[in-house]
């Protein structure tokens, strides 16, 4: 016999409970539109309708013979209409589907930039959560099936309009399904179809045998069948109630007795629901406790798999986990399953079963000497589904050549996944999963890449992106110690500027990053969710703290749209600290629910390179956070807050301090306006935050392992005027950023 050769992973995948599709509508039983419009109501913005459904018949949908029409005309900017049907079965709980999927047809009329569409699923209180398809379905002129899965659809990305700026809907009780057409510009005007909207499932794990429902062992020997190599019969099948298995109450006990060399016996069970084809699963995995008295060179387990023609596909169990005396649980990789590395005795001298018709799985024991005996157990056999997938792929190069050795971030909702290229300057995700979001994210020390990020929805099998790389403009912080007293000569040439936003002052030329912080000045305004106004820029008192060479001057972020961030360093730098003096004003005059938001963070950015912010930025009408580690203080409470700031937060999520926004390590209140000192450091995934040369937080993280460092601003204000005009933007003073490592923190630049 030959060597045994195996492929084995850990892991705990559970069975999940799906129910059947559930059809929203097929637009095939209404009388007419009067009726589709009773069934669909409409809800905007405000102002001149902008969207008209009606049923069509004559755009020939994939199935049925009606489909709904969606005539658009949207007067103005930032528009949005949305058509909502209320699910007939009445509250769904979204765990028991892994999609919403539509037919789509676009318009090739339309330009993808200036028109967004949105699925929407409200629950009872109206709360909503959403998924805005990608551009370039827009203005595809043909039926495409969307599928979006449901673990993606979130606030995020979106911002406090719409109507939907309250929390996340609770996904146990969602009872409508929206559609909305936002206008990104003035008159958009388009034509869209939709049929067969649907809750459906996802591939998912099949049970083969939990072995919990037999009435006695006789029902258990009918269902697992017995074969043998010939000669006495070596094992013996039972339900057994003892061994305690990790779930349920009962498993299968195999009774060895193994008379001769290489002799084998199997027990095999038909797949209930019919063939199945194993590359729509990943593994197939079981619970396993072995027997502590054999000697595993002694004896083999291994599983096969069967076609309709008894042809096999088989795996060898690693044999240390025979001897095992516990409960395990065992991931075989279904791509390892395979003929080859064995003899061709066993009674499968056949050549290797058809991976699309699986019928039949079977245990089989080998005893590899005479007189085998052993005990073992198996419980919970099952194939788990790895879900629909797409791959992702592409090439970097530097001036047309290729870039080896850059890593690609491939960033979800809580996972993050990784991929570098070779010496081709190619890189490969093979199974990402449809249905999702993704960023994907070039990272190579001392390197800037063009795009700096990708933004995908995986809704087909395959995509290419290329990169292209140049070495970084900025200084590396990790090697190179800056500062700045921002004085009358402005900015240091060494501190380049990677705003988010340009100071927005129409007075100044939108760019006056240097002040006189005691002079007051008046500044228009203009809130992407209010008319404007004007807001009055206070004057404050000079800088008293130590190394203030220049008190009276100070960097002044903030701009007309409520935010900024001056960004400097490179994206891959990881082991530094910021330190800065930070004007904090104490406003208690303020409305409640709104406030300034002043900020010193480092690695910034790290989940989209590509927009250098913090807490959130704005690209058209999408809105999202970049996250990263900050010390924030905010002027309607006097705190000083040592923060992580979640990388997929809305607006909402960012001005409101909702749930989940961000994470807390400490902080200090302030009772009174002043001047402080701020100092963040990295080191080795410790982050250190001191306020005033105090410590007021310590973090062990490894969220973002790198990112620029930057000085940001957040207006946090309602959009009533009397409100606006108390926006005073953020004053920073004496800036000194530097290396931590690699054996300490350096201090060389503390007064």
């Amino acid at each position: 016999m030959s060597r045994f050769y195996f492929v084995i992973l850990l892991a705990l995948i559970s069975p999940v409970s799906f129910a059947a599709n559930l059809v929203i509508d097929d637009f095939e039983g209404y009388l007419d539109d009067f009726e589709l419009h009773e069934t669909w109501t409409f809800t905007k913005a405000g102002g001149p309708d902008g969207l008209f459904v009606y049923l069509d018949t004559a755009k020939t949908p994939p199935q049925g013979t009606t489909c709904l029409l969606m005539d658009v005309n949207m007067p103005e900017k930032w528009w949005y209409n949305t058509v909502r049907k209320t699910i007939g079965t009445g509250p769904i709980d979204l765990a028991q589907y892994g999609a919403l999927t539509f037919w789509f047809h676009g318009d090739e009329t339309v330009n993808p930039a200036n028109i967004t569409f949105v699925a929407f699923l409200f629950d009872s209180q109206g709360r909503a959560l959403r998924f805005a398809i990608p551009a370039d379905y827009l203005n595809a002129a043909a039926w495409q099936k969307i599928t979006l899965n449901l673990g993606s659809f979130s606030q995020e990305e979106w911002d406090t309009g719409y109507g939907t700026d309250t929390p996340d809907a609770n996904p146990a009780d969602i009872v409508s399904v929206g559609l909305m057409v936002v206008g990104n510009e003035i008159d958009q005007i388009a034509t869209f179809y939709v049929d067969d909207v649907q809750m459906t499932e996802l591939p998912q794990n099949i049970l083969v045998d939990d072995f919990e429902n037999y009435a006695d062992d006789f029902e258990l020997q009918e269902t697992w069948t017995f074969t043998k190599a010939g000669g006495p019969d070596g094992l013996f099948v039972y339900i057994d109630k003892t061994k305690t298995p990790p779930q349920g109450s009962s498993c299968l006990l195999m009774d060895i007795n193994m008379p001769e060399k290489w002799w084998y016996n199997t027990v095999r069970k038909s797949l209930v629901d019919g063939a199945i084809d194993i590359s729509k699963f990943v593994s197939l995995d079981f619970w396993f406790h072995g027997d502590p008295t054999v000697n595993p060179a002694d004896i083999a387990f291994v599983a096969f798999l069967f076609d309709s023609q008894g042809r096999a596909l088989r795996f060898a169990i690693p044999a240390d986990y025979l001897n095992v005396g516990a409960w395990q649980k065992i991931t075989l990789n279904l791509a390892s399953f395979s003929q080859e590395e064995w003899d061709t005795g066993y009674g499968t001298d056949t050549p290797d079963a058809n991976p699309q018709d699986i019928t039949t799985v079977g245990l089989m024991v080998v005893g590899n000497e005479v007189n085998q005996i052993a005990t073992f157990y198996v419980d919970d056999i099952q194939f788990a589904s790895k879900g629909a997938t797409a791959s992702v792929s592409g090439t970097i190069t530097e001036n047309g050549a290729p870039l080896a050795g850059v890593t690609v971030y491939a960033i979800e909702q809580g996972a993050i996944h990784t991929a570098t290229t070779g010496a081709d300057g190619q890189y490969t995700f093979p199974d990402l999963s449809q249905g999702k979001q993704y960023r994907f994210v070039p990272v190579f020390t001392a390197y800037d890449f063009t795009p700096g990020m990708v933004f995908l929805t995986l809704l087909e099998t395959a995509y290419t992106r290329d990169f292209t790389g140049a070495p970084s403009l900025y200084n590396r912080l990790e090697t190179t110690a800056i500062q700045d007293q921002f004085d009358e000569s402005g900015l240091n040439p060494a501190i380049v500027y990677r705003g988010a936003r340009d100071w927005g002052h129409a007075e100044a030329g939108n760019v006056r990053p240097i002040i006189d912080v005691t002079q007051d000045k008046t500044y228009p305004v203009s809130f992407p969710d209010a008319a404007g106004g004007e807001a009055v820029l206070y004057g404050i008192p000079e800088n008293p703290l130590p190394g203030a060479t220049s008190p009276r001057f100070a960097l002044e972020v903030g701009s007309s749209y409520s935010w900024d961030m001056l960004a400097f360093g490179q994206n891959t730098d990881r082991n530094y600290y910021v330190e800065v003096d930070a004007y904090c004003d104490v406003r208690w005059d303020l409305n409640p629910g709104s406030f300034d938001r002043v900020s010193v963070g480092i690695h910034c950015s790290f989940a989209d390179p590509g927009k250098i912010a913090l807490d959130a930025y704005s690209d058209t009408n999408l809105n999202r956070s970049s996250g990263g580690y900050a010390l924030s203080y905010e002027s309607d409470t006097g705190d000083i807050t040592a923060r992580k700031y979640a990388p997929a937060n809305d607006k909402a999520h960012v001005l409101k301090r909702l749930e989940g926004y961000a994470v807390e390590y400490g902080k200090v209140t302030l009772n009174e306006s002043g001047w402080h000192r701020l100092r963040v450091e990295f080191l080795n995934d410790t982050i250190t935050f001191k306020v005033d040369g105090q410590t007021i937080a310590t973090a062990t993280d490894t969220e973002y392992p790198f990112g620029p460092a930057g000085l940001h601003y957040r207006a946090c204000f309602t959009d009533a005027l009397s409100d606006l005009v108390m926006m005073n933007h953020a004053r920073f003073d004496n800036l000194k950023a530097g290396p931590t490592g690699p054996v300490g923190v350096d201090d060389w630049m503390l007064n």
